[in-house]
């Protein structure tokens, strides 16, 4: 679980999440954000607050790009597509950012969404990932 820090929120009850998306914010990396001393790998932490119904998939992903709005993400990391059935309330995935990863100025978060998804609400919060071993590039769990 990452340490959460308010100026690293990516997405504060974003939603509802019906197509593809990226967060309603990013981190702008030329910013001098004091996240601590330590190895912990930096990643974002996906929290579901409104469970998703329709579609069939949705993947949470670490994206950058040249503009704050994300306009034209790249993806470094993603969780891959996970079912909409699991997309209960409360649910948390976090995607790691991969090591000595070179990125642009702006690192963000992104929703793919697959199928007619309603009613999906997310959180997003960017930091570091306390207790995970540099060498997983994910972690999912509740």
């Amino acid at each position: 679980m990452p340490y959460l820090d308010r100026l690293l929120e990516l997405s504060a009850g974003q939603g509802p999440i019906t197509a593809t998306a990226v967060t309603t914010s990013s981190v702008d990396t030329l910013n001098d954000y004091d996240i601590g001393i330590g190895n912990d790998p930096l990643g974002i932490l996906f929290t579901v607050t409104t469970a998703a119904s329709g579609g069939t998939s949705v993947a949470f992903e670490i994206v950058d790009d040249d503009n704050a709005a994300l306009s034209s993400p790249a993806t470094l990391a993603s969780s891959g597509a996970i079912p909409v059935a699991s997309l209960v309330v409360g649910y948390q995935v976090v995607v790691v950012l991969p090591d000595n990863v070179k990125t642009q100025r702006y690192i963000g978060g992104q929703y793919t969404v697959t199928g007619a998804v309603t009613l999906l609400v997310c959180d997003a919060e960017f930091g570091r990932v306390h207790g995970m071993s540099q060498a997983n590039n994910l972690y999912i769990g509740t």
